[in-house]
């Protein structure tokens, strides 16, 4: 270890033992610098445990801080810190402007962007000036510890990511907490207030009963690079580009939890979690999405004395998710084709019960035709369609009849729906359109995971001659 990095190590014990926490100043960041207002706030001055234990109680119940706490330090032991992150972060600071960049969202008093990317991932770059750095670490260091604050800086100035957990919370409540592979949790959140964990985001005076029920998923995320030297002063989209560890996408994960539940699993709330460095990035916790669509709320239940609530969730609305075979999903998904991943797509769009009938249908028809139809269909596909989707999902003679029938039903009644005609006459007799749609969707469903474990079907001849596995 390098004796800067003890020295900045030795300097950040030092002045978190003589720092103060002014939770009634405002710091704002502007072009010159820090503007300082009182605004109406009170004047609140915490000591470094205090800062901690309100730190660790706004976590924990939900709240975040609205403008950052200015810290006190006296002059002398404030100018020896800033010395010791300049001579640590070297090349990375512009000494003309005595800033950084970086991909941690903290500090920032002279540039913030938060930038989308394609796959639902956020990137937050900001240009720090060297006191507003050593401030944010003063915090982390004050909720942390100078040890681990002191580690984490070390390791990106060698060139470590910033590292956190993107998380998001799906609607679907399952019976116990499961790894489907590493760097990806899935945890089912508490039926009560009282036990939701800490670092759920604040809900901007909406209740945390919202969360209840429901399951929270958590995916190992870097962005890189941490640290970079500012060129100029305005920041561009290319600076810093955040990715998932686990070789997977958002969408797979919520695609491999639809089909491993039955259940429609859409976009919920998101947001990136910095775990224990979270003092740092304390406006980083705020969620992207929402939670108005969750499915208990109905059931959901408050005390108006102690201010708990509680949702009932029936036994039927409880998934016995499996581990191995949510992996298993996930690792077929990763290798399937694009036709098989138009099926998965369009078949979980047709599980959105809030959707129009029709539409569901006209998902059901290109999900099915994606699945067990060639790229180039001629005028017998419902034939061919209903056959090798028989022949591939029926277990026996007497289900292979079943299924034949159930997906004759469902392509006559998702013509219909395509072509703008009168659904009733599609729909199988003395079955009524609901129903015709939950069958075809259960056999859709069905033939998708033998897709995933087996492959695509290639050529419906080989079911037909049942020589697929010849």
């Amino acid at each position: 270890m390098s004796t800067t990095t003890e020295e900045l190590r030795a300097a950040l014990d030092g002045a978190v033992s003589r720092a103060t926490f002014d939770l009634g100043r405002i710091d704002t960041a502007r072009p010159e610098g820090l503007l300082s207002s009182y605004a109406s706030r009170p004047d609140e001055t915490l000591d470094p445990q205090g800062f901690r234990e309100m730190h660790e109680r706004m976590r924990r119940e939900g709240e975040s801080w609205r403008h950052s706490p200015a810290v006190r330090l006296d002059d002398e032991c404030r100018t020896a810190l800033m010395a010791t992150i300049r001579d640590l972060l070297g090349d990375f600071i512009d000494p003309s402007t005595d800033s950084v960049c970086h991909a941690f969202p903290m500090g920032g008093d002279r540039g913030i962007t938060a930038t989308a990317q394609g796959d639902e991932l956020y990137t937050h770059v900001r240009l720090s000036s060297v006191e507003k750095f050593a401030d944010s670490l003063l915090q982390g260091a004050a909720v942390a510890g100078s040890n681990r604050v002191t580690d984490l800086v070390a390791g990106w100035v060698e060139g470590a990511p910033v590292v956190y957990r993107t998380c998001i919370v799906v609607p679907i409540t399952i019976a116990r907490a499961v790894s489907p592979v590493a760097g990806v949790d899935v945890v089912p959140l508490a039926l009560s207030t009282p036990d939701l964990p800490a670092g759920l985001p604040p809900r901007n005076g909406k209740s945390r009963a919202d969360y209840l029920g429901q399951s929270l998923v958590s995916v190992n995320t870097e962005a890189t690079p941490a640290l970079f030297r500012p060129e100029t002063r305005s920041l561009t989209r290319e600076t810093a580009r955040a990715a998932l560890t686990p070789q997977v996408t958002l969408e797979t994960i919520r695609e491999a939890l639809s089909l491993e539940a039955d259940l429609f699993v859409d976009h919920g709330l998101a947001w990136d979690d910095y775990g224990e460095f979270s003092a740092l990035a304390h406006h980083a916790g705020l969620g992207r999405g929402t939670l108005d669509y969750l499915r208990h709320r109905k059931r959901q239940v408050t005390n108006m004395e102690t201010g708990i609530s509680t949702v009932d969730v029936s036994d039927d609305d409880i998934r016995a998710v499996s581990e191995e075979r949510i992996g298993a999903i996930l690792q077929g998904l990763q290798h399937a084709d694009d036709r098989t991943r138009m099926a998965v797509a369009r078949w979980k769009m047709a599980k959105n019960a809030a959707r129009d009938l029709r539409n569901r249908l006209i998902d059901l028809r290109i999900a099915l035709e994606s699945l067990f139809l060639s790229a180039q269909p001629n005028h017998e596909m419902g034939f061919r369609l209903a056959a090798t989707g028989a022949w591939f999902v029926g277990e026996d003679a007497s289900d292979r009849r079943r299924v034949w029938h159930t997906l004759r039903a469902a392509y006559d009644l998702s013509s219909a729906a395509v072509h703008g005609g009168d659904m009733k006459k599609g729909k199988k007799k003395g079955k009524g359109r609901s129903t015709v749609l939950a069958e075809g969707l259960a056999v859709c469903r069905k033939g998708i995971l033998r897709v995933l474990e087996e492959g695509p079907i290639t050529e419906g001849t080989e079911l037909i001659l049942n020589c697929r596995d010849a």
